[in-house]
């Protein structure tokens, strides 16, 4: 090997070495920072435990930085007192913590805080010394001491078949089993760690009953400790309420044995002792509370579909997934139920029989039985619909990542409403209401779209025809069509074109404010195109247009007169805004306008 490639070849192996080097300290830093639960947010794969539990021997212990501002922790493991915004005073750093559980695997871990005894562990850790033992993973966070990491495992692991995995190894102290709702493990006192007396003299604590006769243990409250909650129709909302005990930890853990009461009792709630009122306190596992949700038309599909949006809030602590529920009104028809929706008990919203040539007729078929009739109203009498409102149905679960939802292919001119909830393994709690009533416009249809290009290339004026079917009115509502808004994009090459939805969208001018009538149901408009330096542009690029109809009123959104009729925001005194109903966007294909340097038509699907 030339001296050359010698120096070549370790020069590489040493920035080998460097770079596998920084890797494992990465992945372990990393690792060690994750397991450590010392932290600002925990992971949302993990629920943390917030609140206080309380005991007769060293008062009160916090399971979340969130109670405390955290603690201005030093080098030497003294705890400073509270971190006031996140600062300490000079030599101190602002140590945050939280106790969680993983959501899958069931494993407990992470630190509470004792302002008597110091940090309380929910993992199997090592602890350095000093007069108030901390956490360590390895010796270089202990200073000058050592990190200890004898006597780390509890007195026994009759426990660990109860995690969802099947198994509790590695750094696992405590599990929580969804399927009972129970705690089992150990927590422990890290500074009482070196005593060795007896295994409760060295800080465990035992989470449940597995070793004792005694009836104690840890759980938490289930979906049903909450009561039924209904909205103002009496329709049944979805438990999470503010309020709710769902997710409250209840019971008690143990330190001590027959030969030392070591610490005693640990209290997770006070009504394990029916101190509540006087002193309340709970540990729980229950997400914040969401606040608001507010629900909006979709943009381009005004007509048929509404976003839920929990963003004001987002993301809730605590929770590491989403569902949202819509209550639903639901037509009947005879006193068979029909696949359309209503709204408020309104009949309005629900077709019913109506009286054709004198016999009776539902949706363009005879009813069953025949009947005769002189009217609609006798029709109506004899086979009557009604709006019956249904308690709220969950539409999605397990929405992660995001803080919106697209409720889609919905009915005209019906209100829907809305809740949104914040879950994790132990509880869900959940949004106010929010409703909004879809657009009375039916989408506009068969649109067609044919360009017309100049023959003298020099006049810059070409032109694109429209003509589409007029959309359906809901009659009652009392909307009329005043306009129609039209826009277009250009169509990159392989582009799929998949809605009017996406991309960037310019309107044409002039708008069809009054559009020529080809006959009753077919509309049309001329839209000119008077760029004369884009014009050969024009020709090479394929074109897409969107056109939806305007209506010439509206409703209130927000506001003291939510849902109201209105036609300008002056009408909305209540606060809120006029939304003006519009139709849903529809495509033509894409196209060329001018495809070639003379007259030319063309229309080609995309």
């Amino acid at each position: 090997m030339t001296k050359h490639k010698r120096k070549l070849f370790l020069f590489t192996l040493g920035l080998l070495v460097l770079t596998i080097g920084f890797l494992v300290f990465w992945l372990v830093w990393d690792n060690h920072q994750t397991k450590f639960a010392l932290s600002s947010t925990p992971d949302p794969t993990w629920a943390p435990l917030k609140g206080w539990l309380w005991t007769d021997t060293i008062g009160w212990v916090s399971l979340n930085y969130k109670n405390d501002g955290g603690r201005c922790i030093n080098s030497s493991g003294v705890d400073g007192g509270k971190c006031t915004n996140g600062n300490c005073a000079a030599g101190y750093t602002c140590q945050k913590y939280w106790v969680a559980v993983d959501e899958t695997s069931g494993v407990v871990d992470g630190y509470g805080w004792s302002e008597h005894v110091g940090w309380v562990a929910f993992r199997k850790t090592g602890y350095c010394a000093g007069d108030y033992k901390r956490p360590c993973e390895v010796s270089n966070e202990c200073g000058t001491d050592t990190c200890d990491f004898s006597n780390t495992t509890p007195p026994d692991v009759s426990y660990t078949g109860q995690c969802q995995t099947g198994t509790c190894s590695g750094d696992c102290l405590a599990c929580y089993h969804k399927a009972d709702s129970k705690f089992y493990g150990w927590a422990r006192v890290l500074s009482l760690a070196s005593n060795t007396s007896g295994p409760y003299d060295s800080g465990w604590v035992k989470l449940d009953p597995a070793v004792s006769a005694t009836n104690y243990g840890v759980k938490v409250r289930p979906e049903s400790s909450e009561t039924a909650d209904r909205d103002s129709d009496n329709s049944l909302l979805p438990t999470g309420k503010s309020g709710s005990p769902w997710g409250d930890l209840e019971g008690w853990a143990w330190s001590g044995s027959n030969n030392s009461n070591a610490l005693g009792w640990f209290s997770f709630n006070c009504s394990n002792q029916n101190t509540c009122a006087a002193h309340k306190y709970q540990v729980s596992g229950r997400p914040d509370d969401m606040g608001t949700i507010s629900v909006a038309r979709e943009q381009g599909n005004d007509s048929f579909g509404l976003v839920v949006d929990w963003s004001s809030g987002y993301p809730v602590y605590g929770a590491s997934y989403y569902e949202v529920w819509r209550k639903n009104g639901l037509c009947y028809f005879n006193g068979s139920q029909l696949a359309d929706h209503c709204s408020g008990g309104d009949v309005r919203y629900c077709p019913q029989a109506y009286c054709q040539s004198g016999q009776c007729y539902f949706r363009g078929s005879l009813v069953t039985p025949a009947t005769a009739c002189a009217s609609n109203a006798a029709c109506q009498a004899a086979f009557p619909a009604s709006c019956q409102t249904q308690d709220y149905q969950r539409l999605s679960t397990n929405i992660q990542n995001i803080n919106t939802y697209n409720d889609r292919n919905l009915q005209l001119f019906v209100k829907y409403e809305y809740i949104a909830r914040a879950c994790n393994v132990f509880a869900c709690s959940r949004s106010s209401v929010g409703s909004l009533q879809t657009s009375p416009i039916d989408l506009v249809a068969n649109i067609k779209a044919t360009p017309i290009c100049s023959t003298n290339n020099a006049v810059p004026t070409s032109y694109v025809d429209f003509d589409w079917t007029k959309p359906n009115i809901v009659n009652w509502s009392g909307v009329n069509i005043t306009s129609y808004q039209i826009q277009y994009r250009l169509v990159n090459p392989g582009e799929v074109l998949s809605d009017c939805v996406g991309g960037t969208w310019t309107t044409a001018a002039p708008a069809c404010d009054n559009p020529a009538y080809n006959n009753q149901t077919k509309q049309s408009c001329r839209e000119s195109l008077t760029e004369a330096n884009n014009r050969y542009q024009h020709r090479k690029e394929f074109h897409v247009y969107r056109l939806r109809a305007v209506g010439d009123r509206g409703s209130c959104v927000g506001g003291s007169n939510d849902g109201t009729a209105c036609t300008s925001n002056a009408q909305c005194t209540g606060g809120g805004t006029c939304q003006i109903y519009v139709s849903s966007w529809a495509c033509t294909k894409a196209f060329r306008v001018c495809p070639v340097e003379s007259s030319y038509q063309e229309q080609r699907p995309n």
